[in-house]
């Protein structure tokens, strides 16, 4: 991550006598050696909000550093060992009880999406695909087919179609960024491979992606481009 001035990153350092630590870490881009801002345990650096860094550890705990004073602060701790949660940008999108929310790790806000009630069997075949501040994107996986859902509000679930093949395989439009006020630029499908045949080597051919540019309204609302 950066903050515009410096970057921060997981250092993990294995001495001679097999020793493991790890560190979060502060990197003048401008030269200097990484200044060691903490230590960190089955932790990673998951995203930025505000002033503050966002953490992951592997027991699904979502924690807030702030590297100017050293606090940490819990944001949120998952029922279960399920991932049935995910930080897109400031927003932390989980699933508690049967019913979704969002989180802004800024402000503390939670939204609750009302419209849906996860039952316990579908609980672990539910994954989030993204979520801003008022929306969130599901896949519900069931006997080997996948459905594509988006919530909002108190509104139910209603169908989710940006999906292309790839390698016979359906994949979602994946969300980049921002272009200017209301576009997306957006993962929207893949080339086929060049050429046939197996490859020599251990390295497959891959299709490259192909970008789109497309409205904000249309990608929350799974609207396909003409």
């Amino acid at each position: 991550m950066t903050d515009g001035q410096y970057l921060y990153t997981r250092l993990s350092t294995t001495t001679e006598d097999g020793s493991f630590t790890a560190q979060l870490v502060r990197i003048d881009p401008d030269g200097g050696e990484p200044e060691a801002l903490c230590d960190l345990n089955q932790e990673w650096l998951k995203g930025g909000a505000g002033s503050r860094l966002i953490l992951w550890d592997a027991d699904q705990t979502y924690a807030a550093y702030d590297p100017a004073t050293g606090e940490r602060t819990t944001l949120y701790q998952a029922e279960d060992a399920l991932f049935t949660s995910n930080l897109f940008g400031s927003t932390l999108a989980y699933l508690q009880d049967g019913v979704f929310h969002l989180l802004d790790v800024t402000t503390g806000e939670d939204k609750v999406l009302s419209g849906y009630q996860v039952s316990e069997e579908e609980k672990p075949c539910i994954s989030i695909l993204d979520a801003d501040e008022d929306h969130l994107i599901f896949r519900l996986e069931n006997s080997g087919s996948s459905t594509y859902s988006m919530l909002t509000a108190d509104q139910p679930p209603q169908p989710w179609n940006l999906v292309y093949s790839a390698g016979g395989t359906d994949m979602p439009y994946a969300r980049i960024t921002p272009v200017g006020d209301d576009r997306y630029l957006v993962v929207a499908g893949q080339d086929s491979p060049q050429g046939s045949g197996l490859q020599e080597g251990p390295y497959a051919v891959t299709g490259a992606p192909q970008y789109r540019l497309m409205s904000q309204e249309d990608y929350w609302n799974g609207i396909v481009p003409k």
